[in-house]
């Protein structure tokens, strides 16, 4: 009877320490699901200080800002349009090419050549406007001259006027730019009133 009690009370024993194992195991499994949803949660965290930082948005609004603007190719019609103009108009560097002279007489400084663009214009509206002085040009981000006149330069020279819509006017506008260095045409530049739009044509890659 005794080794009855005594095998009775081993196996009270080894059930309760099964018992205690089992509750062990579930409480040191039940954390992982808290911590499978805390890696959403550090993400939400991780995304709201970028949604904070939208404040840059200031930067955003001056477009003639560097890097703040479009970049075209040279062929690539460009549409301008808004309320900052008189009519809507469509506008194109259709061509450019470099010359170290035009005739006996026209020769660039020392260092430098000539850089011809024939920029294209299409009135959109009636009364759309062209000019030589709607660009300005920049060689690495500094500015020079915006016109050179030259003898026995390309023709026809780009005029100023007003087009009818579905009316083109298109000519050639002479530049004297150092031999190397990027040459960007920047539109808009010398355009009054308003807030005009910026952008600009790669015309020569350093």
């Amino acid at each position: 009877m005794t080794g009855a009690v005594v095998v009775l009370a081993v196996l009270a024993l080894v059930s309760a320490g099964c018992s205690e194992a089992g509750a062990a195991a579930v409480n040191t499994a039940s954390p992982s699901p808290a911590a499978a949803t805390a890696p959403p949660a550090a993400s939400q965290e991780a995304t709201e200080p970028s949604e904070a930082a939208a404040p840059s948005e200031p930067s955003e609004e001056p477009t003639a800002a560097p890097g703040g603007t479009k970049t075209f190719a040279v062929g690539q019609p460009i549409d301008v349009t808004g309320d900052f103009i008189s009519s809507d108009v469509r506008v194109t560097v259709a061509q450019v090419k470099q010359a170290k002279s035009y005739g006996d007489y026209s020769k660039p400084a020392t260092g430098n050549v000539y850089l011809a663009v024939k920029y294209a214009y299409e009135g959109l509206e009636d009364g759309a406007a062209y000019n030589p002085f709607d660009w300005q040009v920049f060689v690495d981000g500094t500015a020079v001259n915006n016109l050179t006149f030259v003898m026995d330069g390309p023709k026809p020279e780009l005029q100023s006027g007003t087009l009818p819509k579905g009316r083109k006017a298109e000519g050639w506008v002479v530049y004297e730019v150092p031999t190397k260095g990027e040459v960007i045409l920047s539109y808009g530049s010398n355009l009054f009133g308003g807030d005009a739009p910026t952008f600009e044509v790669i015309a020569r890659k350093s």
